[in-house]
């Protein structure tokens, strides 16, 4: 690992990762990790952000990441990883969230190029990664909206 934040966030109890390389994880290799170090810490999950070239057809998408080439497939975002302390659980998602991955699919049939996607992931490179979409933007470039 290249980085990691020093404390959790107080708010949503996250931390911030970085990868040396700027790879993707094996997310079921970092639980496994995490519940081994024997600190009490579990992982809820892993937030993704990726930038690369919108691959779509039809219902399906994914992402080809600049540098890498690596293929993440792209799916309608179900979960938050951010937790919300004063409840205890997970924190809800917003329409927009939950809505983030239909909007992709629509803007793709308009639209090409090179998108940054944020969102829960899961799988491994080996196996195959999955990001679920909680949100999105165009970048610049041929194919994106002016």
């Amino acid at each position: 690992m290249a980085e990691v934040s020093e404390t959790a966030s107080a708010e949503d109890w996250t931390c911030t990762v970085r990868l040396a390389g700027g790879g993707l994880p094996d997310v079921p290799r970092l639980e496994r990790h995490v519940r081994t170090m024997g600190v009490g810490a579990t992982l809820r999950g892993v937030e993704a952000d990726v930038e690369g070239e919108l691959e779509a057809e039809g219902n399906t998408a994914r992402v080809r990441l600049g540098g890498s080439g690596q293929v993440v497939e792209l799916a309608p975002n179900t979960r938050s990883i951010y937790w919300h302390a004063a409840r205890e659980r997970p924190r809800k998602l917003r329409e927009r969230e939950r809505e983030a991955f239909t909007r992709l699919l629509a803007a793709s049939r308009k639209r090409s190029g090179r998108i940054r996607v944020l969102g829960p992931l899961s799988g491994s490179p080996a196996e195959g990664l999955r990001l679920e979409v909680r949100d999105y933007r165009w970048l610049p470039g041929p194919g994106a909206p002016s």
